[in-house]
């Protein structure tokens, strides 16, 4: 065993580097399963986006239309709870399942599950119905 000063940074480098003498890995290799400082700044963005867009899906997930995972999930993706209101706008009934099964990469984008999309179907239907309630109410 290699004995190594512990949370000291240079200590940490040196045995890193002997770790990978023994296990005779060359730098391509090593190199395959690295990255740069700039990936790492894109990823960081990334996630703190996501975290943003996660905020919107805040009213649905409380109405338990849609779960949080399924709401994190959605973020991922490049979602906003607004993107989904525009989809069921322009199609009530294809909108938002054209929407979540969307492929990215050979996977659909949140869900492919017809429960999962009804349930967010109703939330729309449901805001909608609210509303047009509301207008007929005011023009009495």
């Amino acid at each position: 065993g290699l004995v190594f000063e512990a949370h000291n940074a240079v200590s940490d480098v040196k045995a890193l580097a002997a770790v990978l003498c023994k296990a005779s890995i060359n730098s391509a290799q090593l190199q395959q399963h690295s990255f740069t400082a700039e990936s790492y700044v894109l990823r960081r963005d990334y996630q703190a986006g996501s975290k943003a867009r996660h905020a919107s899906f805040s009213s649905i997930v409380a109405s338990n239309a849609m779960t949080n995972n399924m709401a994190v999930k959605a973020a991922a993706s490049g979602l906003v709870l607004g993107h989904i209101k525009l989809a069921f706008k322009r199609d009530e009934v294809n909108g938002i399942h054209n929407l979540f099964t969307d492929a990215e990469g050979g996977l659909c984008r949140v869900s492919k599950s017809e429960k999962v999309i009804g349930k967010v179907v109703e939330y729309f239907q449901g805001i909608q119905q609210s509303i047009a309630g509301q207008s007929s109410c005011q023009s009495s």
